[in-house]
């Protein structure tokens, strides 16, 4: 069946400024605020609504929705203007700046006009902007040149939705202004990925984008969360009387994780589900037990070129990300080397990681991947009780799950469980699915793509976080508690005390060792799920996985 679906008015303006930033949009499903737009929402907010009204013979009309099926178009108008006396219609676009040297807005304006003339019959000679900075009314003509503009970014625009796919960057001073900067980022037109994936597979010594939003922890049984207004209210009921314990801007919060029983109101689910907020539900032993997911959001295409890559196997990818995984894994020793001596068993370990990712190189079969990334990983942990301080009283004989057998491994499996929803999060927000993944057996609930990507983060970022609690004594043994199958649980205090910690880690800055930019942990999983996603769509020759530095 044939593509009938209609072009919004906005993609016009937005392909007239930048053909990417229309794909990235419109395509991709991709929008990030700067202050110009919220200040251009905030204005069609108050241009937008209101009666109509007649002054001086004119008859004034706003936020009238418009179609043009034979172009292939539809919209809102902000303002339409009728003389009572002609008949003669004028449409009226509000815009937040000033007139620009493109004629992307006289283009949107045009494309209204032929809408009102296929819906009208009539003819519209002529159309005004608005600039909301100058506070000036620019009166356009909608002459024949602006019309054939007009229609040939139309036919632009409808092959460029219809083809599903995303133009290359091109850096110019309008970059400065748009919103999807980051998202784009226009000047990183050389694709390097290939150079950079090449070094991970030499010998690695040692050496020397989006806001990160608040995520909130809810630990207090008994809570209640719901929306107020333009606030995320929690409150809890004591000795009868229900008291506030917390009141935030609601647009400020990115993740909520809620620990044992914990309401929610189905307004705030909904809200989160509108807005791309993880909402999360873990037991009071820290497992994980669902979460509210909105909308899907992000390129269908996208999405099929990630299924096809999955279904035949994509070996590069799962390879980079295991020798990635391997390299942080063996810097993480290296560093203790450093700092704490020569110890013979440590430097054996990384001595034979370091073959292993020289082994990895050339591999091809994705099982030989899988086993070889088992054998690293046996050589780590092997030697991971090494890293810790004898006067801490932890002691660590192995990596153990499902459950946790000793307190070293109840923090790991706390942490990794906590890292990999985010993954999903951050997969979820570029268009991917999280489920569909290229290392990890795909298997039903279980979202393989965010293991994948967190094999890149469980060594420098979850692993070292442990390290340092442990060895700074900031927690106890006395900190967990043992059930009577064995499994040992973090208590409430502590879990509280860990996951002030790991808020305090994702605001550290690191410096991306691929897109040689500071971000903030706490961004990792976004920026590398966008660059996953890059790759995919073919913006990158191969999938640059994070290596700690």
């Amino acid at each position: 069946m044939a593509d009938t679906r209609l072009i919004p008015l906005s993609a016009l303006q937005h392909y007239a400024f930048c053909p990417r930033q229309c794909a990235l949009i419109h395509n991709e499903q991709v929008w990030a605020d700067n202050w110009l737009t919220a200040q251009g929402e905030l204005l069609h907010q108050r241009v937008d609504h209101g009666p109509p009204e007649t002054r001086k013979g004119i008859r004034y009309e706003r936020g009238l929705p418009v179609s043009a099926p034979q172009l292939g178009l539809s919209g809102k108008l902000d303002l339409l203007e009728k003389d009572l006396s002609t008949g003669a219609l004028t449409p009226v676009e509000y815009k937040r700046g000033k007139p620009k040297r493109h004629n992307s807005d006289a283009i949107q304006l045009c494309a209204q006009a032929l809408c009102l003339e296929e819906m009208t019959g009539q003819v519209v000679a002529t159309g005004a902007l608005w600039y909301w900075q100058t506070r000036h009314r620019l009166d356009i003509a909608l002459d024949s040149a602006l019309r054939q503009r007009t229609l040939s970014v139309i036919a632009s625009v409808a092959e460029l939705l219809r083809s599903g796919d995303t133009p290359k960057a091109q850096a110019g001073k309008h970059c400065q202004s748009c919103s999807l900067l980051d998202e784009c980022r226009p000047k990183q037109q050389q694709d390097t990925s290939i150079t950079y994936v090449s070094a991970i597979y030499a010998s690695v010594e040692e050496g020397g984008m989006k806001k990160l939003q608040n995520c909130l922890y809810i630990n207090r049984d008994g809570a209640y969360l719901h929306k107020e207004r333009e606030t995320l209210l929690i409150e809890q009921t004591i000795d009868g009387q229900r008291q506030k314990l917390l009141q935030v801007p609601i647009h400020s919060v990115g993740n909520i994780f809620c620990f044992g029983n914990i309401m929610v109101s189905p307004q705030l689910m909904g809200f989160c589900g509108e807005n791309g907020t993880q909402l999360s539900f873990f037991d009071r032993f820290g497992r994980f037990q669902a979460r509210v997911v909105g909308k899907q959001t992000g390129n269908v295409l996208l999405r099929r070129a990630q299924f096809r890559r999955s279904e035949i196997g994509d070996v590069v990818i799962a390879r980079n990300i295991v020798a990635a995984k391997i390299q942080s894994s063996r810097i993480v020793l290296l560093r203790h080397l450093r700092t704490y001596g020569e110890q013979a068993d440590i430097r054996a370990a990384t001595h034979r990681m370091r073959q292993i990712v020289a082994e990895l190189a050339v591999q091809s079969d994705l099982d030989r991947i899988r086993g070889l990334e088992g054998e690293a990983a046996s050589h780590y942990f092997g030697v991971f009780n090494q890293l810790l301080t004898h006067r801490s009283g932890f002691a660590f004989d192995g990596r153990n799950r499902r459950p946790p057998r000793d307190p070293v491994n109840a923090m790991l499996s706390f942490l990794y469980s906590m890292m990999s929803k985010e993954i999903s999060g951050a997969l979820q927000g570029v268009g991917l699915d999280p489920q569909v993944g290229f290392l990890h057996v795909e298997r039903p609930g279980r979202d393989s793509l965010a293991l994948d990507l967190l094999e890149e983060f469980r060594a420098p970022i979850v692993d070292r976080l442990v390290l340092t609690l442990i060895n700074r004594q900031q927690l106890k043994t006395s900190d967990f508690t043992t059930d009577m199958l064995g499994g040992v649980i973090l208590k409430d205090d502590a879990r509280k005390q860990v996951l002030q910690a790991w808020q305090t880690k994702k605001q550290e800055e690191i410096t991306h060792p691929f897109l040689q930019e500071k971000i903030a942990i706490g961004l990792l999983p976004h920026v590398q799920a966008l660059l996953l996603a890059r790759h995919l769509r073919g913006d990158l020759a191969v999938y640059p996985p994070y290596i700690y530095r």
